[in-house]
Formats: structure tokens, C-alpha cells, sequence
């Protein structure tokens, strides 16, 4: 048990979470016991959440309807599960289906790719930036902030002098948000490891040994890797 005393520093909670059903009578309950003992203001912000549904049905452990974040896990990286969650608003409710993880397994995709290849030193993009804290002002809108980060990317491809700062201001974002960017750094070797392999492929094209060439895309497309012969040279990606 906690004493007064221990409560005499003791101010409020910036931020209290819990989902919808628990605004009564859970949390009009600890409003009232926390605040007639302190004397103190208990939360200053409220962030009641939707419910996550399964086939328009509540996830709940007592009804077994329910997937465990190790289950998930297994399947998913963080960073798509954390942009499945963001793509939908906090209030609002959430239908969990493979389609709707697939979709955003794409989307990160998108994002990292693009992060991949404009990773030269860049500066804050003011308007994109502008625009993300004006989502976030809206009751922490991330749809809005989302779309306004894939309206973005699709403008730097339009205009490449954009694409590096862009990409720096998606960096700051992402990070706000709580997003893993680790796989920049560790993807530096991957990235030397293509390339030779594209290198090398390249020669073999020359040679026109094209059965091994094509093996060799063949093969890399298995594994998730894009190879695109353009009049520019050969291009790749991840997917």
C-alpha cells in the first residue's frame, strides 16, 4: 500500500490508455479514487481506443478469438504490424485479417525501398514535415500522416531534386512514430552483395550467356529481389 507520503511528489499521468469499454466504469473509477487521494488532476490526455475485431467479432482471450503478438511475430516484422496498427485511427475499430497485413506488409515495403535508395544526406522538407504535425494535431490522425508520407514518396519519384531530403524528413517521422530503421544500416552489405551479383550478371549478358543470366534474375526474384534491364543499366529492388 502506498502512502500520502509517497504520493507528495507525485503529480498526474501525462497519457492513460484503454479501450472504449473501460471509460465506465473502470477509468471513472480511477479518476475519482486517484484524484479525492491526491488532490491532483489524474490524466492529462485519455486515448480510448476501438476494438480489434475478427470477422466483425471482438478479440477477446475468453471467446479464443485472438492472435498473440508471438504469433504474429512469426510472420511479420515489427514494422508491419506497428504501420498495420497507424493505418488505422486509435478510436476507431480495427478488423484483423491476413489481407489487411498483406496490404501492409506492401506498404511498408514501399517505404523502405524508397528509403533504400534515396539515402544521401538531406534536410528537413518543410512542407511534408508541416503537413505530419498537422495530421498529429488532428486527435494523433495517423491515417492522414501516413497517406501524407505516400504522397510524398510519389512526388520525390516525380522529382528527384526533392527525393533525398524527403526521405531524410520520412526518417525523422517514422522515428517519431516508433519504427525501426536498423535495416538501413544492415543493409549496406546486402546491398555490396547485389550488386556484385548484378555485376557479374552483367558480364555474363556481354557473353550473351543468357541462360545463366536469366537464372540468376530467376532466381533472385524467388528470394524477394526485382532485377529490371533498362536502357540506363540493370536496376533492383526489394519486394
Amino acid at each position: 500500500m502506498f502512502s500520502n507520503e509517497h504520493y507528495s511528489s507525485w503529480k498526474n499521468i501525462d497519457i492513460h490508455g484503454g479501450a472504449e469499454d473501460l471509460i465506465f466504469p473502470h477509468h471513472e473509477n480511477e479518476i475519482a479514487q486517484s484524484e479525492a487521494f491526491t488532490g491532483q488532476v489524474f490524466s492529462n490526455f485519455w486515448i480510448h481506443t476501438g476494438f480489434l475485431t475478427i470477422g466483425g467479432e471482438k478479440m477477446s482471450k475468453s471467446t479464443g478469438l485472438f492472435f498473440s503478438a508471438k504469433d504474429l511475430l512469426e510472420h511479420y516484422e515489427p514494422n508491419v504490424i506497428r504501420l498495420f496498427f497507424l493505418k488505422a485511427h486509435y478510436r476507431s475499430p480495427l478488423e484483423f485479417s491476413n489481407e489487411l497485413l498483406e496490404d501492409a506488409k506492401n506498404s511498408w515495403h514501399r517505404i523502405k525501398n524508397f528509403l533504400l535508395e534515396f539515402k544521401e544526406e538531406g534536410k528537413i522538407y518543410n512542407a511534408l514535415l508541416n503537413e505530419f504535425e498537422l495530421a498529429m494535431d488532428e486527435n494523433l490522425n495517423t491515417p492522414k500522416a501516413l497517406a501524407i508520407i505516400f504522397e510524398y514518396i510519389n512526388l520525390a519519384y516525380k522529382n528527384f531534386d526533392i527525393a533525398n531530403d524527403v526521405a531524410f524528413t520520412i526518417r525523422m517521422i517514422l522515428n517519431v512514430l516508433g519504427f525501426n530503421l536498423d535495416f538501413e544500416i544492415k543493409n549496406n552489405k546486402l546491398e555490396e552483395l547485389i550488386n556484385l551479383i548484378v555485376e557479374v550478371r552483367q558480364d555474363l549478358r556481354k557473353q550473351r550467356n543468357f541462360e545463366i543470366s536469366d537464372k540468376i534474375r530467376n532466381r533472385l526474384k524467388e528470394i524477394g529481389i526485382i532485377l529490371e534491364d533498362t536502357k540506363e543499366g540493370t536496376k533492383w529492388k526489394i519486394i
